[in-house]
């Protein structure tokens, strides 16, 4: 089997990139604790991610497929914060919308600001191309990327299983698991040194 050919998203495909993440992050347990009905849930999250493919395709990196079954938005440490994000975002979340702001404080409280580094903000890989290599190979050019510049890298785990996968590439635990509210499933932020020869 041929590996996946891997591209960096250009301007125009940030709602395409999007869905994309939406569909995958679908059945996360995190996604279901943010919105619990699925049909409001496949509504709301390709509008809200959209707002991070946006975002990244400005001030980061993202790498697809052409047919968009995988996604990885990079962005650098010092990338600015979306601009009136909960402005834009409460009306697409509705009343769910409280449960995305702690999310995202929960994020931003225990983003680690030690040393310069590349945030791997979203990883995702559509369910029917999963297991096949895809998430790897999209971490790749920019794990390269890493390694050349002795830059490292950084992430929120949003399950054991991408846990595993992320320390199988370098990651290591930073800290305990987190949650945005008692009742939210756990996250595990990692972080990455990069490889030297």
């Amino acid at each position: 089997m041929n590996p996946p050919v891997i591209r960096r998203a250009k301007d125009g495909e940030a709602a395409a990139l999007a869905d994309t993440v939406a569909a995958a992050f679908h059945d996360l347990d995190v996604s279901a604790w943010l919105v619990p009905d699925p049909g409001a849930r496949a509504e709301i999250l390709p509008r809200h991610f959209r707002l991070f493919t946006e975002h990244a395709l400005k001030h980061g990196t993202v790498h697809t497929t052409d047919d968009y079954s995988g996604v990885a938005v990079w962005l650098p440490s010092s990338a600015p914060d979306i601009d009136d994000f909960e402005t834009r975002n409460n009306p697409i979340c509705g009343d769910r919308a409280p449960y995305f702001n702690d999310l995202g404080a929960c994020f931003d409280d225990n983003h680690p600001h030690h040393a310069a580094h590349h945030y791997l903000q979203l990883l995702a890989v559509l369910p029917g191309a999963q297991n096949q290599g895809l998430g790897s190979a999209l971490m790749k050019p920019q794990h390269d990327h890493a390694d050349l510049t002795r830059m490292p890298a950084y992430l929120e785990a949003a399950s054991l299983r991408c846990r595993e996968l992320y320390l199988r590439h370098g990651y290591e635990d930073l800290g305990q698991p987190i949650r945005p509210r008692p009742d939210a499933p756990a996250l595990y932020p990692m972080w990455r040194q990069p490889v030297t020869a």
